[in-house]
């Protein structure tokens, strides 16, 4: 779409009706629907509410939702947008992009209240940026983890003190869901990682650990993570040419289908918060390839709390050395015999690191709903 059309959309955004904009969501991209999806369909058909949504991609899954609550924008991730945020106005934004403030995305000059949503089940102050919270002003979190973490930031950094709400975890709820009706293939491995130039997917041991399990005669799944498929997009085909004729490989690059990750037996990743997902939602062992680990917060030790990513790395299965990628195959052997076993320490994680398990959406929705008409109100 044409920055006019972007423009357009914003306009037919701002003449709506004030209520249309008591609750805005806003999402950066169509892969923020799985996480943000949840909570917006329990607004719209348990709740009663309006709501604006406001999207940067114009494929977003959004616009296949139809409710008479729901209106739907397009407004790009360029002048528009950064426009768009700038006079705002509008009583609570929804959002799962962090950030908020830093880069394009600032808060308003009019009066709104900003809520953060977290995609992913780690820990808040290694793979996020520095400060990456601080503009919110409420956040739902995972779990007690973001809590603790986040308060220990706001003491020793001084920023302001933000509404912290115990939430969950939506996509994790619809994984344990749908784990109870999949059919699992005990050959099926996934390898599933996170993005970036230590990924194990761009980087040789992605593919090395794909080349031995499928020696050794499993079914090998591999899901791209968006961020690659986006900056790197022929990467699936080289994968696909290099281990053409080594067995049975298959490469996804649209992670919102979920049927691989629940009809397999193991997952192999490297620092992604896809294991916390497949190990806590679907009660399966991980297989953790030590690549060098994400940080993008270099002073992530300041706060003295350990990542989750790192503290519970062996509580979720197994750990691999990168000079010994070979060992992914007797891995890949004890954990498959192990299932049980696996599945009663994971349900016991799950309870620890995550609140409202099966009822994260109404717990993020009743409080927005509650919230917003508070706002409306006056």
């Amino acid at each position: 779409m044409s920055r006019r059309e972007e423009k357009a959309a914003w306009k037919r955004f701002r003449k709506q009706d004030p209520s249309w904009r008591n609750i805005v969501v806003y999402a950066e991209s169509r892969n923020d629907w799985a996480h943000l999806g949840p909570v917006v369909d329990r607004l719209l058909d348990h709740h009663g509410v309006r709501i604006s949504y406001l999207t940067s991609e114009v494929d977003d899954p959004i616009f296949e939702r139809d409710h008479a609550g729901l209106e739907s924008f397009f407004i790009g991730d360029g002048s528009v947008r950064t426009m768009a945020f700038r006079g705002l106005e509008a009583d609570i934004v929804l959002t799962t992009t962090p950030d908020l403030g830093t880069y394009d995305v600032k808060r308003s000059i009019n009066p709104v209240h900003y809520v953060y949503l977290f995609h992913a089940l780690v820990s808040t102050h290694m793979v996020y940026r520095p400060g990456a919270f601080d503009e919110f002003d409420t956040v739902l979190c995972v779990g007690p983890h973001h809590a603790k973490e986040i308060r220990a930031a706001e003491e020793h950094y001084g920023t302001k003190r933000k509404r912290l709400l115990k939430h969950g975890y939506g996509r994790l709820d619809q994984l344990v869901a749908e784990a109870a009706a999949a059919d699992r293939v005990d050959g099926r491995v996934v390898l599933a990682g996170t993005w970036g130039p230590d990924a194990m997917m761009e980087r040789t041991e992605g593919t090395e650990v794909a080349r031995h399990l499928l020696g050794a005669g499993y079914e090998v799944i591999i899901r791209l993570h968006p961020m690659t498929v986006r900056y790197h997009p022929d990467t699936g085909a080289k994968l696909e040419a290099e281990l053409a004729g080594l067995g049975n490989l298959r490469v996804e690059t649209d992670i919102r289908d979920r049927s691989s990750l629940l009809t397999s037996s193991v997952l192999v990743s490297d620092w992604s918060g896809a294991a916390f997902e497949y190990a806590l939602g679907l009660e399966r062992p991980v297989i953790s390839v030590n690549v060098p680990p994400k940080i993008n917060n270099p002073q992530w030790q300041d706060i003295g709390i350990e990542p989750i990513e790192r503290a519970l790395r062996s509580d979720i299965g197994h750990q691999i050395d990168v000079d010994a990628i070979a060992d992914v195959v007797p891995a890949v052997n004890e954990l498959v015999g192990d299932q049980a076993a696996f599945a009663s320490r994971a349900a016991a994680l799950r309870d620890e690191y995550v609140y409202n398990v099966g009822e994260s959406d109404e717990a993020a929705a009743s409080w927005v709903a509650n919230a917003a008409k508070a706002l409306a109100e006056g």
